[in-house]
């Protein structure tokens, strides 16, 4: 196979007369060579794949030189193949479930596997194979490309790509709000395109964003459905991670950090 190392075999030649004998091996491989009564050597990358008439000539210097073939075939080896993990998505400052890249190699060759473009704070460890740590606080929020190099030292490298999202934790506050049953979106906009009708709540709205840290232009809208009253039990719910919220008929504007969806409220206040 190419890339092997061969296990060294023996050429024997015996003379009943007790010449001196020459041998001379021709035909072998690439990679392979005779010395010292032996055929050993690594088979190369590059070898022919194919089955390779071996010749082997001895002359005593008395006789017609004897002559004798064998063969050796070399498999074509196959490249290793990545196993796609899939595309994920994490917030900022989320710690992962770990998570493995499998590679496998049909021929059982040693493959070195190298992970680049991770996020700041995940990394790869080769020995359990897999990607782990925590997405960095100040992680940039966009998608990242990571890049899968396996090389099994035969043939020549392949890569594969998967795609890891850094999101804002509070998008993924929303997410987690609508799964508990709540309608929640998020919308990006700028106070100063409202209208002149609306400039007084605009400016309640972005002294609201100054006091919870939230950067003007951005707010985030968990629809209650049930009016003032729950809007105001989801935002007390989010204590004491959430600083300041908003409340407007009936939706919270503007809650100042993410925190676990609302806790159950018993009644109104």
């Amino acid at each position: 196979m190419r890339g092997e190392t061969i296990a060294p075999f023996p050429i024997a030649v015996t003379d009943p007369d007790g010449d001196d004998v020459t041998v001379a091996v021709s035909g072998l491989p690439a990679g392979l060579s005779w010395a010292s009564g032996q055929a050993s050597g690594t088979v190369a990358a590059d070898a022919a794949a194919r089955a390779h008439t071996v010749t082997v000539t001895a002359n005593d210097g008395v006789n017609d030189p004897v002559i004798a073939t064998f063969t050796i075939t070399v498999a074509a080896n196959g490249a290793p193949v990545i196993v796609n993990p899939g595309n994920k998505e994490y917030g900022r400052g989320e710690t992962i479930t770990p998570f493995s890249i499998g590679v496998r190699d049909a021929d059982g060759d040693t493959v070195a596997v190298q992970v680049t473009g991770l996020p700041a704070g995940l990394s790869w460890s080769p020995a359990p194979g897999q990607v782990s740590g925590t997405v960095a606080a100040d992680a940039a929020a966009r998608d990242y490309t990571v890049t899968v190099t396996a090389d099994d030292g035969v043939n020549e490298a392949v890569t594969g790509d998967f795609t890891i999202t850094v999101v804002p934790a509070w998008i993924l506050l929303a997410a987690s709000y609508s799964a508990s049953g709540s309608l929640c979106t998020t919308a990006a906009s700028r106070m100063r395109s409202r209208s002149k009708s609306s400039r007084a709540p605009a400016r309640a709205d972005r002294a609201a964003s100054r006091r919870s840290g939230r950067p003007d232009g951005e707010s985030q809208r968990i629809v209650t459905g049930g009016g003032a009253a729950r809007a105001r039990r989801a935002a007390r719910a989010m204590r004491p991670r959430a600083r300041t919220a908003t409340v407007r008929a009936g939706i919270v504007l503007r809650i100042g950090r993410c925190a676990q969806p609302p806790r159950r409220a018993s009644r109104d206040r």
